[in-house]
């Protein structure tokens, strides 16, 4: 996951002296990059979908 210039800045200073808190602002900014972007992409991704298919058989299956 790519994060802004500004924010990669302010985590490389913030670990100079770090705190229980100092990454809550790039850890935000990475969840919001995933849940818009990473695990959309992922969901749609054919290897998911095979995998949905198969466990999806699977239960067919077994409920018979």
């Amino acid at each position: 996951v790519n994060i802004d210039h500004r924010t990669r800045e302010k985590t490389k200073q913030s670990l100079s002296d770090p705190t229980p808190t100092s990454l809550n602002e790039v850890q935000g900014k990475i969840y919001s990059l995933m849940e818009k972007d990473s695990y959309p992409r992922f969901i749609r991704s054919k290897m998911y979908q095979e995998i949905v298919n198969r466990a999806h058989a699977q239960g067919q299956r077994r409920s018979v």
